[in-house]
């Protein structure tokens, strides 16, 4: 099973919703033309902000037959059986399966789970590292940019209140102090300066206990704060477009210039010890088979080897992506151009804008400036280039808000 799995086969049973099996190779996928575009339709509609829930009450208003309401044929096609008795019966869960299976990229994952033996049918479930992981084996329905962002809007429990969709920014607030997710709070009184506010997740949970204060930041500046900084970032490319590609590679070559010397003398040391072990396995194998190493002995060396060497080399994989990826920091920022060039002008801030181009903001404690007032440092880091601040080598501040009545800012 193995064997066929490393060679791209399918081996998983059941193909996923959306895919049947080849007629002219029995384990390679290939689109079903009556259920490709009901999952093309569901990352669209998730795409778009629906919630689970949302999707799987419309699929069952307008009765699409959820997955096992198919039954194979014999040629392997998959028609609808009539035994079923909820056809239609969507569920949350089943949404959210589906949403998060990387099939839909075009890749195949095997090797999940085992059993012990064959006698034993209890289910094993494998770490990732013992998966086999095959990148674009078959066609994909799902690009991998619409997926990305499916998950960002799915990992978060979206409670069904009145005021959610006051909170643009869900899943994407952290605290720069503890690493803790920023709660939203609305608030409801009409006396208040803002509708809701963000502040540490853990002192709000623990108190002030676990060395994280309880500072927030106001909605409307954050609000103010994106949309000054992503006007100026549209600017910037329209006018110098080539110049902004080469600033943004500049300063994440300089970020990565101080872990890469450490990275390449790990990357040695790996590869050096990874040649030991190899060395040694034969080694020992020898002395297996002439009679100079008990059983016992061989099998609980070779294990430790083994599990040394692959661990090793999951190491050494990481490593050369990680000094890969220097080399695709020119690109980054061309993709990153790209998404702007995608949008029209920005005018105000939105759910799709903000998933579209950020992939979190850290907010960090408050501190007090020259002039007296409260500074709040916030890193928004946008997708494929990071955090640049303000372009000019300094971190974003906060704009003051000040409230109603008062004459200091917050």
């Amino acid at each position: 099973m193995k064997l066929k799995a490393s060679h791209g086969e399918y081996i998983n049973g059941r193909p996923p919703y959306g895919y049947r099996r080849d007629p002219e190779r029995r384990n390679h996928l290939i689109p079903d033309e009556n259920m490709a575009p009901v999952v093309k339709r569901m990352f669209d509609m998730a795409f778009n902000g629906c919630t689970n829930y949302q999707i799987a009450r419309a699929f069952k208003e307008e009765k699409i037959p959820r997955s096992g309401a198919y039954k194979l044929t014999r040629d392997g096609r998959y028609v609808l059986d009539p035994d079923c008795e909820d056809p239609f019966e969507w569920s949350r869960c089943s949404v959210r399966d589906m949403l998060s299976n990387q099939t839909y990229l075009g890749h195949l994952f095997s090797q999940k789970t085992s059993h012990r033996c064959f006698k034993d049918k209890r289910v094993i479930h494998n770490p990732e590292e013992a998966w086999i992981k095959l990148y674009i084996d078959h066609e994909a329905l799902v690009d991998e940019e619409v997926f990305r962002v499916v998950q960002e809007r799915t990992k978060v429990k979206k409670r069904r209140v009145v005021y959610a969709d006051t909170n643009t920014y869900k899943g994407l607030m952290y605290c720069a102090d503890c690493g803790y997710t920023m709660s939203y709070s609305r608030r409801k009184s009409d006396h208040n300066d803002s509708i809701g506010y963000y502040s540490c997740g853990q002192s709000r949970k623990h108190g002030n206990v676990r060395g994280c204060s309880h500072h927030y930041i106001k909605i409307e500046q954050v609000n103010e704060l994106v949309l000054a900084n992503i006007k100026r970032l549209q600017k910037w490319i329209k006018k110098d477009e080539l110049g902004f590609v080469n600033h943004i590679s500049t300063i994440a070559a300089s970020e990565q210039e101080t872990k890469r010397a450490a990275l390449y003398k790990e990357l040695a040391e790996n590869e050096k010890r990874t040649q030991e072990l190899d060395v040694l396995i034969q080694r020992m194998y020898e002395d297996h088979i002439f009679g100079r190493l008990s059983d016992s002995r061989y099998y609980t060396l070779s294990d430790s080897y083994e599990k040394e060497c692959e661990e090793l080399k999951n190491r050494v994989k990481e490593i050369k992506i990680s000094i890969s990826r220097r080399r695709e920091m020119s690109r980054d920022a061309v993709k990153f151009v790209a998404l702007m060039k995608g949008l029209d002008k920005v005018t105000e801030i939105s759910k799709d804008l903000v998933y579209t181009l950020i992939e979190k903001i850290c907010i960090h404690e408050k501190t007090l400036s020259k002039d007296g007032g409260m500074d709040v440092q916030v890193d928004i880091y946008y997708r494929h280039i990071g955090n640049i601040g303000d372009g000019k080598g300094h971190a974003l501040i906060a704009p003051r808000i000040r409230r109603k009545n008062a004459a200091n800012p917050l």
